[in-house]
């Protein structure tokens, strides 16, 4: 697993779980709460490297084989994970135009198509 957390992440992951355990809930946190957390976790990670150049850090494809999961189960933990934990800095706008270039016409139907990847955009 390719997972390359600071120090500075640990520490604020590990405080972040500790308030799901230590503040009289101790064990009331479900397995599925816990996995979306640690998704959560890991799908930041790999945000901070689609925007350092990494173009397919984040595909459902590639998330599905590090982690072991279905694709559609990854695509659903992206929906849940924007739905309980919203990305604060995230810019819809910029995330449209950046597929733009991607985007192909077609002449007969007289239609732009454009693949969005990200269900939540």
């Amino acid at each position: 697993m390719n997972n390359e957390f600071s120090e500075e992440e640990k520490i604020k992951y590990f405080d972040e779980i500790c308030e799901k355990y230590y503040r009289k809930n101790f064990s009331l946190t479900s397995k599925s709460e816990m996995d979306l957390l640690m998704f959560k976790f890991f799908y930041q990670n790999k945000l901070k490297r689609k925007k350092s150049g990494d173009f397919n850090a984040d595909s459902d494809y590639l998330l599905s084989k590090e982690l072991g999961i279905t694709q559609s189960r990854v695509r659903n933990l992206k929906i849940k994970k924007e739905l309980v934990y919203p990305e604060q800095n995230y810019d819809w706008k910029e995330q449209s135009l950046n597929l733009i270039s991607f985007a192909q016409y077609d002449e007969q139907t007289r239609k732009i198509i454009m693949n969005i990847p990200d269900p939540n955009l």
